[in-house]
């Protein structure tokens, strides 16, 4: 469960704005903290957090919202635009092809190009 850490630079962590999926992503932040001073041993930085990608966010719903809010709060500008529960990527699923080859004006390929997008700025900047 450990190894993505050590096997990786940066993460996009994506979670929905429920109770349970944030306590999974303290977990998981819990996880990745523990690692680093392994990372150190060898000679690598710290993982970095790129973003949090609320998913499946039910605008309309006080507890998405609330939730949202509770993201921003602690997290601040790492959380990135959240991705609306109607985004359907079944289909790009189904036929396990990118949504940017079934799809490629859809919504759905905007939200993800702004992500390809976010995670590309940080590599031209290192």
């Amino acid at each position: 469960h450990g190894a993505i850490f050590l096997a990786t630079d940066y993460l996009v962590m994506p979670v929905r704005c429920e109770t349970l999926a944030i306590d999974g992503l303290v977990e998981s932040m819990a996880h990745k903290e523990a690692f680093d001073p392994y990372r150190a041993k060898v000679g690598l930085n710290e993982v970095e957090l790129l973003g949090i990608v609320p998913n499946m966010h039910r605008q309309g719903t006080v507890e998405h919202s609330e939730n949202l809010l509770i993201l921003q709060e602690h997290f601040g500008s790492v959380v990135w635009e959240p991705i609306p529960l109607g985004i359907v990527w079944a289909e790009a699923t189904g036929q396990r092809r990118t949504v940017f080859s079934i799809a490629p004006n859809s919504k759905a390929a905007g939200i993800m190009w702004r992500i390809v997008e976010r995670v590309e700025a940080v590599h031209v900047e290192a």
